[in-house]
């Protein structure tokens, strides 16, 4: 079974997130599962990680990316 998420969905919950957090960046920190490919969220800092999918441990910290300026932008545009 494949599930298929619109470009819109996707955008309107980095835009949510972005506006939720004051255009701050997201608490936590994110990791990537080099086994599975799998990103994930940690909220507080633990010595040993281990991926919640595939309980490996070849975990590396996923680098931080900005938001494309046209999402901020919007972000920032007054109403009316």
């Amino acid at each position: 079974m494949s599930v298929y998420i619109s470009l819109d969905a996707i955008l309107h919950d980095i835009l949510m997130r972005n506006y939720a957090f004051g255009g701050k960046e997201m608490p936590g920190t994110e990791y990537e599962c080099k086994d599975c490919g799998r990103a994930f969220l940690v909220y507080e800092e633990k010595r040993v990680l281990i991926c919640p999918s595939c309980d490996g441990e070849n975990i590396v910290l996923k680098p931080k990316k900005t938001l494309p300026q046209w999402i901020i932008d919007k972000n920032n545009m007054k109403p009316g």
